[in-house]
C-alpha cells in the first residue's frame, strides 16, 4: 500500500499566490443574524452582552499523587 502526501512545500511568494487565488477577501460588510453567519468571518471582534454562564465556572485539575 502506497503512501498518501498530504503535505506540500512551496517557496513563500508562490504560497501565497496560491492561498489568494482561493479565497476572495472583501472590504464590505453586512449585519446578519449569528444564525445566517455559518461559514463567515467576522470584520470586528463580537462582544456579548452577558456571560454565559454568569458565575465562574472554571475547573481545577489536579494530579492524583
Amino acid at each position: 500500500m502506497g503512501q498518501n502526501i498530504y503535505l506540500s512545500n512551496y517557496e513563500l511568494e508562490e504560497a501565497m499566490k496560491l492561498y489568494f487565488s482561493k479565497i476572495s477577501p472583501t472590504k464590505q460588510k453586512e449585519v446578519m443574524k449569528t444564525e445566517d453567519a455559518s461559514g463567515r468571518i467576522t470584520a470586528s471582534p463580537v462582544y456579548s452582552k452577558i456571560s454565559s454562564p454568569f458565575y465562574n465556572n472554571r475547573q481545577l485539575w489536579m494530579e492524583s499523587p
